[in-house]
């Protein structure tokens, strides 16, 4: 009786792991359609799709988990290009908006165009063909997971959504202790894989992941606006002679904003990280 109750847990996560893929190919077939939307819409049914590779990587074994995993990655990455492109266009005008001193304005001004000629070249390279390899590697790995064989116990699920806890966790306590942008940067993915995760145990019946997945999503937000402004700052090295003073004044405003953020980050994470691993995973209802 317990083996029939947990069978449809496992192969509910590998169900929806293959509808994801299937949806990020829906989106990508026709490279004449692929806006920013669809881009974005593609990438979130890719990260999808990982996260519940994730909860299958002690059940599959590393070797098919590491093979597809990085078969996903690849595909996603000309995407996530186009993606971060449209999003620190979007971080500047906004920054524009709010932005009183003038300098500061202009050089605002010229880092958006910089930054749209930069969105439209990889915008044309994903119509100019880059699409084709990432929809055949799609078919072919969504292939193989549907032929994979799933044993019908979920502790190994259980272990995964523990590791992966216990991962952003760490990263986050890491991130305090160093403030870095290579360790911040690490508790911002962490905190998303950690929240795609739970949407998919959201998905196939946990019943208490609702809160948890507020509060990572939050936590993976805030120190996302955070690397944004990190590669806004990295910009501005390049700035020409005549616009030094604006661009100090501007990497001081970022630096400020990034404080918030960072402190903004840190009380969410406390309260997400709370539990100790095994606890956490008890509490969600799996």
């Amino acid at each position: 009786m317990r083996k029939t109750a947990r069978k449809p847990v496992v192969q509910g996560v590998r169900d929806m792991l293959c509808g994801r893929i299937e949806a990020a190919r829906a989106v990508l077939e026709n490279p004449q359609t692929v806006d920013d939307e669809a881009v974005h819409t593609a990438r979130k049914h890719l990260k999808g799709a990982r996260a519940g590779l994730r909860l299958l990587r002690k059940i599959v074994g590393d070797r098919r988990y590491a093979s597809a995993n990085g078969k996903l990655r690849d595909a996603a990455r000309p995407l996530s290009r186009v993606r971060d492109a449209t999003v620190l266009i979007q971080t500047t005008e906004e920054l524009f908006t709010e932005e009183l001193n003038p300098g500061v304005r202009r050089l605002l001004a010229h880092l958006q165009q910089s930054l749209k000629y930069e969105h439209h070249a990889l915008r044309g390279q994903l119509h100019d063909g880059s699409l084709k390899p990432v929809l055949a590697t799609l078919a072919r790995v969504e292939r193989d997971i549907a032929r994979w064989s799933l044993g019908d116990i979920k502790d190994g699920m259980i272990e995964d959504i523990q590791r992966q806890y216990r991962k952003s966790r760490n990263a986050m306590k890491d991130a305090r202790h160093e403030q870095t942008d290579d360790a911040l940067h690490e508790a911002r993915k962490q905190a998303k894989y950690l929240a795609n995760a739970l949407e998919v145990l959201g998905v196939i019946g946990a019943r208490h992941v609702a809160k948890p997945i507020e509060r990572a999503k939050a936590l993976g937000e805030d120190l996302g606006l955070d690397h944004d402004l990190v590669l806004i700052e990295a910009k501005l090295s390049n700035t020409p002679q005549q616009q030094r003073i604006a661009s100090a004044t501007l990497a001081k405003a970022l630096q400020k904003r990034r404080k918030k953020l960072q402190r903004k980050a840190f009380r969410i994470a406390t309260r997400l990280h709370e539990q100790k691993p095994r606890a956490f995973a008890t509490a969600l209802g799996i």
